[in-house]
């Protein structure tokens, strides 16, 4: 999830060219669907820019990879940027329901909205989906935007663990999985150093060196220099994922890619070797992200955010979000539901 620096011209052929090269077309199609109901008038978009705050690039529409969860997956806009977005997160929750066909409860629907209660004039964008298709079910995760003013809960162990790093953090953002209930909160952190992290997963009641070194080798490979007490960056990412019985279950700390590798050319070639050197898959990947290898891009990276994450019973796995790249870097065989407008 990253913040927009240099809004570009969008087209809906960069979507049908991402979708066209998944290898699960009955799930591109199924995604096809879904995102013309999340931007129904997306055609009238073509040439303009949405200027989303989702991405580098201002495109309302990111795909992710993981090396753990070969879903096809994306996280989207709910709406036109004409909409306002004190109406996101009302929208958010009808769409989560229609696209699973599960009923959110009243009182987590009251929760999700009280969230945004406090200073509702600081929102930017109100709410984003996360989407993930495989073999035909669907599992959505609602993306709440929190207002500047907003308090970090303390009902749990963890919750006021991390409360205490997220405490006075720019860009929170809460995520409610709508299939299990289960949430995680986002933050940046600013000075945390490989210490504070340390100390977080030792107060988690996990084995805290072991998971900073295997973070701090990941990054090292990355950066292209080794990493001993330091983290990517001042202002790194962090968030922390509840299971149901609200204990801690995963952790993850990422950082802007341009921000560790550079532009896209760079950033392309740095997570092959990180893939490669650390035995990593990224299914998907390669398909879309090989047309911008060598992309010399400056601000706009087409590459977001990229990331580790850790947990007591899963080995440590990437993640790396991409916004489809313009059709013109590579040409592809066009789907004709998008380029003749269906999604409008």
């Amino acid at each position: 999830m990253t913040h927009s620096r240099t809004p570009l011209k969008m087209s809906a052929g960069d979507i049908e060219t991402a979708l066209s090269t998944w290898v699960n077309q009955d799930d591109a199609n199924l995604a096809r669907d879904y995102l013309s109901d999340c931007i129904p008038c997306i055609a009238e978009l073509e040439g303009t820019s949405y200027g989303s705050w989702l991405t580098r690039t201002g495109f309302p529409i990111e795909f992710g990879f993981s090396s753990k969860d070969h879903r096809l997956r994306y996280i989207t806009e709910v709406d036109m940027p004409t909409q306002p977005v004190s109406q996101r997160l009302d929208r958010a929750i009808d769409l989560a329901q229609s696209f699973t066909g599960v009923s959110i409860t009243g009182q987590d629907i009251r929760r999700l909205k009280n969230l945004q209660r406090l200073n509702p004039a600081s929102l930017k964008y109100g709410a984003w989906l996360g989407v993930r298709h495989q073999g035909g079910r669907v599992d959505v995760k609602i993306y709440v935007e929190l207002p500047s003013a907003f308090k970090w809960s303390q009902d749990t162990a963890a919750e006021s663990i991390f409360h205490e790093y997220a405490k006075g953090r720019k860009a929170a953002i809460l995520g409610f999985d709508v299939r299990s209930g289960c949430q995680e909160f986002y933050c940046w952190a600013t000075d945390m150093g490989a210490a504070g992290l340390a100390d977080m997963f030792r107060r988690l009641d996990w084995p805290a060196p072991g998971y900073v070194k295997t973070i701090l080798a990941l990054f090292s490979t990355a950066f292209g220099v080794t990493l001993h007490n330091r983290l990517p960056g001042r202002d790194v990412g962090l968030s922390l994922a509840l299971d149901d019985q609200h204990r801690a279950n995963t952790v993850s700390v990422y950082n802007y890619s341009d921000a560790v590798f550079g532009g896209d050319d760079k950033i392309y070639k740095g997570i092959m070797n990180l893939c490669k050197k650390h035995d990593l898959t990224l299914p998907g990947y390669t398909n879309i992200a090989h047309r911008l290898k060598d992309h010399q891009s400056g601000y706009h990276t087409y590459h977001g955010m990229f990331g580790f994450a850790v947990s007591p019973t899963d080995a440590p796995h990437l993640h790396i979000g991409v916004t489809p790249p313009p059709v013109h870097f590579h040409q592809l065989p066009m789907h004709n539901n998008l380029m003749k407008g269906n999604l409008s």
